[in-house]
């Protein structure tokens, strides 16, 4: 999986200058890309804290819910080579379905693939690595069809009218899926040549996540309707350069964090250089955004003194690093948090800040946790917002949004 955590083959020179100059002209030589408009739903499963893309695949049409993944290009959905299977994608019954081999100009944009001669299949794998999960398979291309009609986020009827069709969208079909959290598909939404967003949205989307308790959801956007219309609400922040040759990624620049009137710098990467490169992850697949132990602390500890013993604090029930977490409701007299990013300060909603816990029942956390890793920006803190990307213009839009009312 082509994320901050996650594993991958090493890629030639030549192949990385490919990916990072002209990802643009590849996906547009090699992989028919697509600048109409199309949409889908795009629902919260609050169980892995992720949000789902509903869609369907084959003809005939087979519905997939699959995890939008900012951090991969491969889109992938679990396959079945037995026929009796009738809870997932069985290529052998699609009219359409083609498979890719080793020698195909599809497979040699994949960067998770592993091949031997050019006739052979084109396998991929993806790991992911904060799930000790793996899928694995071979590379295809496929039919996806996408419903338009905003009225059916939760509804399978649809006439044609309201379906946007995409002939030969390349995929993996996994056959093998192992590990602790076992996924039945993925939406590639990276910046590379084979993600979903440049095969058919071309340089742009958008989505609006809800709260975790508006099961209706909301939609994901492709192509020219994706784009957030500028008005004084709107802010914008620049897309970065990667540390690493890693593409997929979209990276961003952090400059601090505000509770209440304090405003803590966020010091990493403040040369000159390194200003040019992004500092944290924007990340759909992670829940709770993750910042180095240092500054977190720093957030820690300015809510904890704002709060001032008015609620219990209790451990953290959660798996991983431990976070600040009260018993009862969720605390009512901490101050507001303004997140800074380079050019967009964005003021978070308070149901962003503090949640309760699928672990506990009545112990609610702070949706910030520390990390010895790459810093991410998790989509808890992106819910209400609608969010535009802009891969030609190198930006992301905010716009505050009651997200479960956009269909």
């Amino acid at each position: 999986m082509a994320s901050y955590n996650n594993i991958q083959k090493p890629l030639s020179f030549f192949l990385i200058l490919i990916l990072l100059n002209c990802m643009i002209c590849l996906s547009e030589e090699a992989i028919t890309g697509s600048n109409s408009s199309s949409s889908a739903p795009i629902i919260p499963d609050s169980s892995f804290g992720v949000f789902m893309i509903k869609f369907r695949i084959g003809t005939p049409p087979v519905q997939v819910f699959g995890i939008a993944d900012m951090g991969t290009d491969l889109t992938w959905i679990q396959c079945s080579r037995s026929s009796n299977n009738t809870n997932i994608f069985d290529p052998k019954k699609s009219k359409t379905f083609r498979n890719i081999s080793c020698g195909s100009d599809e497979c040699g944009l994949l960067d998770e693939t592993r091949c031997g001669e050019e006739e052979q299949p084109c396998d991929f794998l993806s790991y992911y690595r904060d799930y000790a999960t793996f899928v694995s398979g071979e590379a295809a291309a496929e039919t996806f069809t996408f419903d338009n009609n905003n009225n059916n986020i939760n509804s399978n009827n649809s006439n044609n009218n309201d379906l946007a069709i995409f002939p030969e969208v390349v995929f993996g079909c996994g056959y093998k899926n192992e590990g602790k959290a076992i996924y039945t598909a993925v939406v590639g939404l990276g910046q590379g040549p084979s993600s979903i967003v440049r095969q058919i949205g071309g340089s742009r989307f958008s989505y609006c996540l809800t709260s975790s308790n508006v099961s209706a959801g909301s939609r994901i956007r492709f192509g020219s309707d994706a784009a957030v219309t500028a008005g004084p609400n709107v802010v914008s922040t620049p897309l970065k350069k990667a540390y690493s040759f890693d593409a997929p990624n979209y990276y961003i620049r952090l400059e601090g964090i505000t509770v209440g009137d304090k405003r803590l710098q966020f010091v990493g990467g403040m040369t000159p250089a390194l200003k040019r490169m992004g500092n944290i992850v924007f990340d759909s697949r992670t829940s709770s955004t993750k910042l180095p132990s240092e500054f977190y602390n720093q957030l820690e500890s300015a809510l904890v003194n704002a709060i001032n013993g008015t609620s219990k604090r209790v451990p953290d029930p959660r798996r991983g690093p431990a976070g600040l977490c009260y018993a009862g409701a969720v605390p009512t007299d901490y101050p507001a948090l303004t997140v800074h990013f380079e050019g967009a300060d964005l003021a978070l909603p308070r149901e962003s800040t503090f949640v309760e816990v699928v672990e506990k029942k009545g112990v609610v956390c702070l949706t910030f946790l520390p990390t010895s890793e790459f810093p991410a920006f998790g989509n808890i803190q992106q819910r209400n917002f609608l969010i535009g990307f802009d891969l030609q213009n190198r930006k992301i839009d905010f716009l505050p949004t009651d997200c479960a009312k956009v269909h």
